[in-house]
């Protein structure tokens, strides 16, 4: 299965479907308990926010953010990379990398097509004054001045006609390693997220101490990724477009974007409103600072985990009209049609793949032998092995999909913490953060396949800045984990004991299955 995903010789959601078939005839896993792994309560959450993402694309909501945000930020070519990023970054925390890229990409081809489109004009006004002076007068000095002077001009039209690709360039590249970046911001951002979630079963990360261990190195990332691209396409290039001239005509170009969207819709104010009532259900339903909503309903929690808010929030999404004034002919705010076009359904079936091989592995006693295997890392120092294994997600993550990664790894790490007595959270954590930077490939992410191809690149445009963001993704995440998770997760949710607790449960599983297996 892991070969068939790293040669893709049949598409990865029907290999995703091999565990089904193979896991029963071997004995392993039985056909009941391992459809199960298809459709469990992580697989519930990353559905619903699929829906709810499209809710947010199909009411046109995260144009409106995207175009609003950069006028802000505003239009030289710097600020221009900087909103572009942080908003691609933003837009992917909540919906998914490709679906912020897909938005992003006609803006940014809008904008710099439309100045390169109006330098060819003025220019062109140019020639045709030049011609009225040639034909009025007909002395060939003057017509020589004249065709030199359109011959000027055509060269500083390619000029900056090339300077305005290589500048196109360089955002394709940012908004798609913000997406990368953007989607570890909060649980339900990415499936590689939710995967390590799904394994830590009933030590889970809530949405809140997620969204607070990734946020400032999410941040600080896309601002290294932004002085880095600057450094790269703008710094030491004299930039025809950084006048206040094209700076205003840049600006006047997506402000009419913006203005052809109309006033804000009640579909729009709708689905705002109720994408934010499932942030905030999903922030404060568990938070560990305070006592949660759900302790309304249960005081320990064990009935209610982020797919009921979730699936209440779609449930509305179908419910509720997009024009109320007009009730008999209205839509609702989604619909099933919609849901079937939008909705990544092959993520689903790699998703519940991934969690069906974690079972076969955990049944079949592999991931124990392997993690076994790795006991020679024991007197290595704890962020030695965190670093090696981040470092071999970083590799590993350029050649599968992330969420195949990820799949791969985790059962691994997790049993070599258990070998070695190291918290499995504390490695698998970053380890899974690391697989979502997948920078230096075309086909590493989809992200990477979508830029490569409409910015026409080549595989040396993505390796240079790919492989700095590598080093500089695993510095950050190295001395974030090391500082400011301990202090997310001792005074939160506190990782030793979570830790503590993991570790007394599968080492008694580990010494049970040591005995089946002698």
């Amino acid at each position: 299965m892991v070969t068939y995903w790293f040669t893709e010789v049949i598409p990865m959601a029907i290999t995703a479907l091999i565990p089904v078939i193979l896991f029963p005839l071997l004995k392993i896993v039985s056909s009941e308990e391992i459809a199960k792994s298809y459709f469990n309560g992580t697989i519930m959450v990353f559905l619903g926010s699929l829906i709810a993402a499209c809710a947010v694309k199909k009411s046109n909501l995260h144009e409106r953010i995207a175009l609003k945000v950069i006028l802000l930020t505003g239009t030289s070519p710097r600020r221009l990379f900087f909103g572009f990023m942080f908003t691609t970054a933003f837009l992917s925390m909540w919906i998914s990398n490709l679906a912020s890229v897909a938005l992003m990409i006609p803006i940014v081809s809008a904008a710099f097509d439309q100045l390169t489109r109006k330098q060819s004009v003025s220019y062109g006004t140019c020639n045709n004054e030049s011609s009225v002076y040639v034909t009025l007068d007909e002395n060939s000095e003057k017509r020589r001045a004249s065709v030199s002077r359109n011959r000027s001009v055509s060269f500083s039209a390619a000029l900056k006609k090339k300077e305005s690709k290589r500048l196109k360039k360089g955002v394709l590249i940012g908004i798609c390693y913000a997406s990368n970046i953007g989607g570890t911001g909060t649980l339900t951002g990415s499936s590689t997220n939710l995967v390590l979630n799904a394994f830590l079963k009933n030590d889970q990360i809530s949405f809140s101490d997620w969204f607070l261990y990734n946020l400032p190195g999410l941040i600080i990332l896309v601002f290294f990724l932004w002085i880095f691209l600057c450094w790269i396409f703008i710094a030491n290039k004299k930039s025809h477009l950084d006048t206040k001239q094209n700076e205003q005509h840049v600006y006047e170009i997506l402000r009419l974007q913006y203005q052809k969207l109309g006033p804000i819709s009640f579909h729009e104010q709708a689905v705002l409103l109720l994408f934010g009532l499932l942030l905030m259900l999903w922030f404060f339903r568990a938070p560990d600072f305070m006592s949660g909503w759900t302790t309304i309903f249960s005081e320990n929690n064990q009935y209610i985990n982020d797919s009921t808010p979730t699936m209440l929030i779609v449930l509305l999404f179908f419910l509720i009209p997009a024009k109320p004034r007009n009730l008999k002919n209205s839509p609702m705010l989604l619909d099933w049609k919609t849901t079937q076009e939008k909705v990544s359904w092959s993520v689903i079936l790699l998703l519940g793949g991934g969690f069906a091989m974690a079972k076969g592995c955990e049944k079949s006693g592999l991931s124990v032998m392997l993690g076994g295997s790795l006991k020679i890392f024991e007197n290595f120092p704890h962020s030695a092995i965190t670093m090696m294994m981040c470092s071999v997600a970083l590799i590993l993550t350029e050649l599968v999909s992330n969420t195949a990664a990820i799949t791969i790894l985790l059962p691994v790490i997790q049993q070599m913490s258990l070998h070695i007595n190291v918290n499995p959270i504390s490695v698998m954590l970053p380890v899974t953060v690391c697989c979502s930077y997948a920078f230096m490939l075309p086909f590493a992410s989809g992200t990477n396949a979508i830029v490569f191809e409409v910015g026409k690149m080549k595989n040396k445009d993505l390796l240079l800045p790919g492989s700095f963001m590598k080093i500089i993704s695993l510095i950050v995440l190295m001395v974030m984990n090391s500082t400011w998770g301990r202090i997310i997760f001792d005074s939160m949710s506190p990782i030793q004991s979570q830790g503590a607790q993991f570790l007394t449960a599968h080492n008694q599983t580990f010494h049970i299955r040591q005995s089946d297996l002698s």
